[in-house]
């Protein structure tokens, strides 16, 4: 009921443009011309792939921790302690690391994300004790609670005020097929690969991804970027 009500009261910045667009016909051309913007312009598929494959291997982390955390002796208090650690510790970063952004740039605090994701993962499977757990996870959430919201602004950044809620949907997609696609490829990989290879596997694609983003994407909010993020 809190949430409805907080929703009823957000104001509605679309308005004057609902508006324009009165009839049907008028409404589903502009949305048309607001994917076609969005699928021409590859810097936000940049940006969804990087949440997608992030959340790859968050997802994955979500899933089968609980199953390797009592495979190594740990009980059910014990688990909630060291998920509430990563997920306190990521919603404390993320209006941090969205302030420090818009001052230092969206590139090196999504790099600076990305590469404590890589970092956490093969830890948290090597962790035999809860107090390994618990210095392992919250590294993961720092990373998670870097990237999720700086990726957000990215997309703000780039798309025109007029398509952003086409661009958002489109990110929003790429976005859930990577955290669903987390848990199925690592469920597949763990049972030939065991868990800590599973997730050095997950790590590299993380890492991977870091040098794609460093090398192919110029920061809208850096010094040298132009007012649109551009190809290098």
């Amino acid at each position: 009921m809190l949430t409805f009500i907080a929703v009823l009261l957000l104001p509605d910045v679309d308005r004057a443009a609902a508006r324009e667009a009165r009839t049907l016909a008028e409404r589903a051309a502009e949305f048309r011309q607001g994917v076609v913007e969005v699928l021409r312009t590859p810097p936000i598929f940049v940006a969804a792939g990087i949440e997608a494959v992030m959340y790859l291997g968050y997802g994955a982390f979500l899933g089968f921790l609980p199953i390797y955390a009592r495979n190594v002796g740990l009980n059910d208090a014990e688990i909630a302690i060291v998920l509430g650690s990563q997920l306190a510790v990521a919603m404390a970063a993320k209006p941090i690391t969205g302030r420090v952004s818009d001052r230092v740039g969206r590139i090196p605090v999504i790099v600076i994300g990305l590469l404590l994701c890589t970092a956490a993962l093969p830890l948290v499977f090597r962790s035999e004790s809860l107090t390994a757990f618990v210095l392992a996870a919250p590294l993961l959430g720092l990373g998670v609670g870097a990237v999720t919201p700086v990726t957000n602004a990215l997309i703000a950044d780039l798309a025109s005020a007029r398509r952003l809620g086409a661009a958002m949907g489109v990110f929003g997609t790429i976005w859930d097929v990577g955290e669903a696609a987390g848990p199925m490829i690592a469920g597949f990989l763990i049972g030939g690969l065991g868990y800590a290879a599973t997730f050095d596997v997950l790590a590299a694609i993380t890492a991977a991804v870091t040098v794609g983003l460093m090398a192919l994407v110029r920061d809208p909010k850096g010094p040298a970027a132009a007012s649109n993020m551009k190809w290098k």
